[in-house]
């Protein structure tokens, strides 16, 4: 069960790394591009702010999510690397 808790929170934090609203300059237009003559892309041209708080809200949602599968209930962070012995 760790493991999988620990992919998920990888796949979310990148996830959450690509929805960042600081990347937005680069994704809008390219978002734009990939749905240029479609309903959808003429909507977005106009709606810069609402995007802007989606993928915020979805950037914050993200990093919570991988917080949560990536650090156990004591604080620590779960490492796949193998840990020493203390003999």
């Amino acid at each position: 069960m760790e493991n999988q808790n620990s992919v998920k929170g990888y796949v979310t934090g990148a996830f959450a790394l690509l929805v960042c609203p600081c990347h937005l300059p680069l994704t809008f237009p390219l978002l734009l591009s990939l749905t240029a003559g479609t309903a959808l892309g003429s909507w977005l041209a106009g709606k810069f702010g609402l995007l802007f708080g989606i993928f915020t809200a979805l950037f914050l949602a993200g990093l919570f999510l991988a917080w949560r599968w990536l650090v156990d209930e004591e604080g620590g962070v779960q490492c796949p690397a193998p840990q020493r012995s203390s003999d």
